[in-house]
């Protein structure tokens, strides 16, 4: 968490459970709302466009590759070992049973999966000559 909440104080929990409790993040994002939805397509030019779509296309499959499908397959993970603990349990007749080898294998196929899918997202962004993107 970068900021802070001093000197904020909420009176009702509908204010304490809200999204963005700080008045500085709500205009941020709201200012960056108006900036890339209203402003940025209006001013840029559709070929631009067309690039910064490219490159945040590829910036979400990088960060899917590094970021959410490692947290997804350990939160598997975990939740089929928590799982097996809660309906085991010590006197129950149900067998479960993850071998290592499983957890290895499949830690793969999701590495896999997710550099499928970003090499897919990433494809188009390196075809682009360094040259016509930088051209003014």
């Amino acid at each position: 968490m970068f900021h802070r909440e001093s000197g904020v104080f909420k009176t009702t929990y509908t204010a304490d459970m809200a999204l963005y409790p700080l008045p500085i993040a709500k205009w941020t994002v709201a200012a960056l709302a108006l900036i890339f939805i209203v402003i940025l397509p209006l001013s840029v030019h559709e070929y631009y466009l067309s690039i910064l779509n490219l490159i945040f296309i590829a910036i979400v499959g990088a960060l899917g590759l590094c970021g959410f499908g490692l947290v997804g397959f350990g939160a598997g993970a975990g939740l089929a070992g928590v799982f097996g603990l809660t309906a085991g349990g010590q006197d129950s007749k149900v067998a479960l049973s993850t071998p290592w080898q499983l957890l290895v294998i499949s830690f793969f196929v999701v590495i896999a999966i997710c550099l499928l899918s970003a090499l897919i997202s990433i494809r188009k962004v390196v075809k682009l000559e360094p040259a016509v993107v930088f051209r003014g």
